[in-house]
C-alpha cells in the first residue's frame, strides 16, 4: 500500500506517464514549427520530471516580423495560473492541490497557446483525448486539411527535438533559439 492506502496500480501509472511523454513530445513539434516565424527563450525547469519527459520551459516568444515585440510567456502563464489557484481556492480545494493542478493547467494553456499560434498558417491539431495527465489515444497534426504529422510521427520527432534542446541548454540558465533553428527536425515531412 502507499501512503494514501490506496493500492498500487502501476498500469495507471504508466498510462499517466505516456500520457505526459506524448504532451512533452507534441510540445516540442509544435515549437519546432513555430519556429519558422518565431525565436524562442526557453529556461532550465524549476523542478526536474523523474518519470516522464519534461516539459520546455519557453519564457518568451519574438515574431520574425515584429522584432520590438516580445510575448513575455512566462509572465502569461504565472498570471492563468494565479487566476487558477484563486478559483480552485474559492471552490475548496487545498492550497497543496490547487497548486499542483495549476502546473497541469499550464502545461495545457502552453499547447494551446502554440495550437493557437500556428491556426494562421494552417496547422490544426486534433487530440483523442486529453486530460490533466497529458494526452490520451491519438494526436494528429493537419496543414491545410491534410495530415502532416500523426501520433508516430510526434513520438519519434519530439524526443529528438526534446534532446537538441535540453543539450542547448547545457548548464546554461537560458538560451534563445532563433528563427527556424528547430525546422531540420522536420524537414522529413512531406506535407508542409
Amino acid at each position: 500500500m502507499m501512503d494514501n492506502d490506496k493500492p498500487h496500480n502501476s498500469s495507471v501509472i504508466k498510462k499517466q506517464q505516456e500520457a505526459r511523454n506524448l504532451q512533452s513530445d507534441l510540445e516540442c513539434v509544435l515549437l519546432a514549427l513555430l519556429s519558422s516565424k518565431y525565436k524562442f527563450t526557453i529556461a532550465k525547469p524549476q523542478k526536474k520530471a523523474e518519470y516522464s519527459g519534461q516539459f520546455i520551459k519557453v519564457k518568451n516568444m519574438i515574431k520574425f516580423d515584429d522584432l520590438n515585440f516580445t510575448f513575455h510567456v512566462q509572465k502569461f502563464f504565472m498570471k492563468c495560473s494565479l487566476e487558477s489557484i484563486s478559483l480552485s481556492l474559492k471552490n475548496g480545494l487545498t492550497q497543496k492541490t490547487a497548486k499542483r493542478r495549476s502546473q497541469a493547467y499550464k502545461r495545457r494553456l502552453a499547447l494551446h497557446l502554440f495550437e493557437d499560434l500556428l491556426l494562421e498558417d494552417g496547422f490544426l491539431i486534433t487530440t483523442h483525448k486529453e486530460n490533466r495527465e497529458g494526452i490520451i489515444g491519438d494526436v494528429t497534426i493537419y496543414k491545410n486539411n491534410l495530415p502532416s504529422f500523426s501520433k508516430n510521427d510526434i513520438q519519434n520527432i519530439g524526443p529528438v527535438i526534446w534532446d537538441f534542446l535540453n543539450e542547448r541548454l547545457g548548464s546554461s540558465l537560458q538560451v534563445t533559439i532563433d528563427f527556424s533553428e528547430l525546422s531540420c527536425f522536420l524537414n522529413t515531412q512531406t506535407n508542409l
